[in-house]
């Protein structure tokens, strides 16, 4: 895998370059469970990326709801977690647990969801958004939502 340290600071890039092995060379690169295996290491890649924009995705949800509960926001909040939501079902590929049963209040700040423990969903740019949630999605800065060359 690559380590969410390194996929931090790639989240201003444009293009995101995957370059897969497909010879052995064990004296220079460490390989996953000592084989060379090109589509078990993009597949690694690709998941890391997943759950890391669902992170991202939760912690801003978590936001989002601590102001809608304070009364702060409205339309827009709205607008923004109802997006939210639909990015992290179709990056997880299942249905993000319910506000009553992971909300629960402690000490004032909202608990984060369970992440799924691998992403079953899609990457952001697959996904079919309208003008509106692509320039919100823009701004999260997703390394799913950006283009790829393999």
């Amino acid at each position: 895998g690559v380590g969410a340290q390194t996929l931090q600071h790639t989240k201003l890039v444009d293009v995101l370059f995957h370059v897969i092995r497909v010879h052995d060379d064990d004296k220079h690169i460490s390989t996953y469970n000592g084989v060379v295996d090109p589509v078990q290491e993009l597949h690694i890649v690709n998941q890391e990326i997943l759950m890391m924009d669902l992170d991202t995705i939760e912690h801003e949800l978590m936001t989002i709801d601590e102001l809608l509960h304070s009364r702060i926001g409205g339309e827009y909040l709205t607008f923004e977690k109802r997006t939210l939501l639909k990015a992290w079902e179709f990056l997880s590929g299942e249905e993000r647990p319910q506000q009553s049963e992971q909300f629960m209040r402690s000490k004032s700040k909202f608990k984060k969801a369970k992440l799924p423990p691998s992403c079953n969903g899609h990457a952001i740019r697959f996904g079919k958004w309208d003008l509106r949630e692509r320039e919100l999605l823009t701004t999260y800065n997703l390394l799913s939502a950006k283009e790829v060359v393999y």
